[in-house]
C-alpha cells in the first residue's frame, strides 16, 4: 500500500494530459496532486478508476473543468460520495459518460451538490450506465441521460422522481438487465419518461406485469423483452402507441408457436388500422 502511494505520488504527469487509466492502485489515500486533480491536470477528458480496491473515497473530480468520460469501476470499499468530490459549483459541466460498475457497498450517489440543494448535477449526460451496483441509489432524485443501461443494480429504478425530475424527459433509451423488481411490477418512475423512445428488458426473472400506463409512453418506437420467464401478460395499450414500430419477445429456446401455446393468457392482437414494422415472438437457437 505504502509502496504504490509512493510510486503515484512521484507519478505526476504533465498538464496536458487529456486521457488518465488509474487500474490496481492499492494505497489507501490518493497523492496531492490527484486530490488537487482540477489545477494539476486541467485538460482531463477522460478518466478511469478501476480496481483500486482499498480506497474508500473518490478524489475532488468534479474539479476538473474538462472531463467528459467516467468510469468508476471495482471500487469494493466505496460507501459513500462524500461533498469533496464535487469541489464545489460548476462540478462535472461536459460529463458526458458517467460508467458505474461493481460498487458493491456504495448505497447513495447524490444528483445534486450537498452544500446547494437546489441544483443538479451530472446535467448533460448522453450515455449512463449502472452496473453490479446492488445497493445504489440516486439521491435525492433519479438522474437524467438520453441513454440509460442498467444492471444487477436493482434499486436504481427505484430512486425517487420528484416533481422536479423534468430531467426524467431527456432520456431516450432504457435498457434493464438482470434486475428484480419490487412485486414484480415495471418500476412506476418508467412512466415519468415521457420521451423514451426504446425500452429494452432482459433476464427480469420475476417480471411479471407491466401495467397499463406503458400506453402512456406516446414516444416509444421499440419495445423488446428477452428471458423475462415469468411475464405472461402485456397491455394492449403497447399497440396503440402512436409510433410504436417494433415489438419483440424473445423467450429461451422455444418456437414462437410453443410460445404462445404456453402463454394463451398473452393477450396480444395487431390493431387492423395500424401498419408495424415488427411484431414478432423470436426463438433463439
Amino acid at each position: 500500500m505504502a509502496r504504490d502511494e509512493e510510486i503515484l505520488k512521484n507519478l505526476m504527469p504533465n498538464r496536458g494530459l487529456t486521457e488518465l487509466i488509474l487500474d490496481g492502485y492499492s494505497g489507501l489515500n490518493f497523492p496531492f496532486w490527484i486530490m488537487n486533480i482540477g489545477y494539476f491536470l486541467p485538460n482531463l477528458t477522460s478518466l478511469y478508476l478501476q480496481n483500486t480496491e482499498t480506497c474508500e473515497h473518490l478524489p475532488p473530480l468534479g474539479l476538473l473543468p474538462n472531463l467528459s468520460d467516467l468510469k468508476v469501476h471495482n471500487m469494493p470499499n466505496l460507501r459513500r460520495i462524500d461533498e469533496a468530490f464535487f469541489g464545489g459549483q460548476g462540478a462535472f459541466r461536459r460529463l458526458e459518460v458517467l460508467i458505474l460498475d461493481s460498487l458493491l457497498e456504495l448505497e447513495e450517489w447524490p444528483t445534486k451538490l450537498p452544500s446547494n440543494v437546489e441544483k443538479f448535477v451530472f446535467t448533460h449526460l448522453h450515455n449512463l450506465e449502472v452496473r453490479n451496483c446492488p445497493k445504489l441509489r440516486f439521491v435525492p432524485s433519479f438522474t437524467g441521460s438520453e441513454n440509460w443501461w442498467i444492471e444487477k443494480s436493482p434499486h436504481v429504478l427505484s430512486s425517487r422522481a420528484t416533481h422536479e425530475s423534468t430531467h426524467l424527459t431527456v432520456i431516450l433509451a432504457l435498457e434493464i438487465k438482470s434486475c428484480e423488481f419490487e412485486s414484480g411490477i415495471l418500476p412506476y418512475i418508467i412512466r415519468q419518461m415521457t420521451n423514451l423512445h426504446t425500452l429494452c428488458m432482459e433476464s427480469c426473472e420475476n417480471l411479471t406485469i407491466i401495467p397499463k400506463w406503458l400506453g402512456e409512453l406516446t414516444s416509444l418506437e421499440q419495445l423488446q423483452i428477452r428471458h423475462c420467464k415469468s411475464l405472461n401478460s402485456l397491455p394492449l395499450s403497447v399497440l396503440d402507441l402512436p409510433f410504436i414500430k417494433s415489438i419483440q419477445i424473445v423467450e429461451g429456446k422455444q418456437t414462437s408457436a410453443e410460445w404462445c401455446s404456453q402463454h394463451d393468457r398473452f393477450k396480444i392482437a395487431a390493431n387492423p388500422n395500424k401498419s408495424y414494422s415488427t411484431i414478432t415472438f423470436h426463438k433463439e437457437h
